[in-house]
C-alpha cells in the first residue's frame, strides 16, 4: 500500500489488498447502517484501488455480515484491544 494518490484517499496496489482493509475497518469499527465504506474501486486518477462508501456493498462484506463472522472478529477486535491497554 502506497501513503495516497492525489484524491487523498489510501492507495491500494491490488484489489485483493483493498477488499481486505474493507473487511478490517468493519472488523475494528460498529459502523450503522449507511456509515463507512461498502466497497473498493480501480482510481481513474493513480490506477490503484480505494474504499468507498458509495456504491452496492462488496460480496465479501455481504458475505461477512450474513454469516455472523464479522460479530466475531469485532469481538477478538475488542479482546485484542484490552490485552494491549494492559
Amino acid at each position: 500500500m502506497r501513503a495516497n494518490c492525489s484524491s487523498g484517499k489510501k492507495y491500494y496496489d491490488a484489489e485483493s489488498q483493498a477488499t481486505e482493509a474493507l473487511l478490517f475497518v468493519w472488523s475494528q469499527n460498529s459502523f450503522r447502517e449507511g456509515e463507512g465504506p461498502v466497497t473498493v474501486y480501480c482510481c481513474d486518477e493513480c490506477g490503484g484501488f480505494h474504499l468507498t462508501s458509495k456504491g452496492e456493498m462488496h460480496e465479501k462484506l455481504k458475505e461477512l455480515l450474513k454469516s455472523g463472522k464479522l460479530d466475531n472478529l469485532r469481538e477478538a477486535a475488542r479482546w485484542e484491544q484490552k490485552f494491549r491497554k494492559s
